[in-house]
């Protein structure tokens, strides 16, 4: 454990969040 795991667990954070807002802006967009 360590740095290295809060900075990966950070990343794929910020790319999951990325993903669900791009979802959402192309749901938003298609209704």
């Amino acid at each position: 454990m360590g740095n290295d795991f809060m900075m990966e667990f950070l990343m794929n954070f910020f790319e999951y969040i990325e993903k669900i807002r791009v979802y959402e802006y192309e749901f938003v967009w298609c209704k």
